[in-house]
């Protein structure tokens, strides 16, 4: 674990804001009708996983935030 840097808390908050809460929106969209086709198509799983992490971006944004975690 890295120390806690205030720049990149920042640069993480900068993130969240701009990119993490868009990301979560557009993949949402796309996870709910998908999710309910993956009855009927097993195959969409995968696509439904890469969807579900988008969803997630926001959290990781938000812990890494806390943490202080390099961007890069």
């Amino acid at each position: 674990m890295a120390s806690a840097s205030p720049l990149m808390s920042v640069l993480w908050l900068l993130i969240l804001i701009f990119i993490g809460f868009w990301v979560a929106g557009v993949c949402a969209g796309f996870y709910i009708i998908l999710y309910c086709i993956e009855a009927c198509i097993p195959d969409l799983k995968s696509v439904n996983d890469i969807l579900l992490k988008g969803v997630q971006f926001p959290y990781t944004c938000a812990k890494n935030m806390l943490s202080g975690e390099k961007v890069f």
